[in-house]
């Protein structure tokens, strides 16, 4: 249900905002994948962590990771030049959910989830 609040109020702010969003890619929502492992015990992830999520990029596998901290569905959001989306946990908390993509590489990606009206954030490499 998440998703679909996010994604109408989207699609809202795209019928307001027409003439802005024009060069804006569609947002690509993702209900992740349930995992039983922690994807950080192993190397070669870039995570950002919130008091609510922690999102994570693994560049080799192209897959966004979501753990959920709290009870309610949190997301992970991603964005690169001509992309941008979320991966939904939707499996309650202390659970990861995998989301897998098919970047394009040597781009920025930004992984990040938003807290209490802040943006948690950083940026790697395709």
């Amino acid at each position: 249900m998440a998703a679909g609040v996010l994604l109408s109020s989207s699609v809202g702010a795209g019928v307001a905002m027409a003439a802005s969003t024009a060069a804006r890619p569609d947002l690509e929502v993702n209900a992740g994948q349930l995992i039983d492992w922690d994807p950080t015990k192993f190397p070669g992830k870039k995570c950002v962590t919130s008091p609510g999520t922690k999102v994570c990029y693994d560049r080799s596998a192209d897959q966004v990771y979501v753990l959920n901290r709290v009870k309610s569905a949190p997301a992970g959001w991603w964005n690169t030049p001509k992309r941008r989306g979320q991966c939904i946990n939707n499996h309650g908390k202390g659970k990861w959910v995998v989301c897998q993509k098919d970047f394009p590489e040597g781009q920025n990606i930004t992984i990040w989830t938003p807290w209490d009206g802040k943006h948690y954030k950083v940026t790697t490499r395709t």
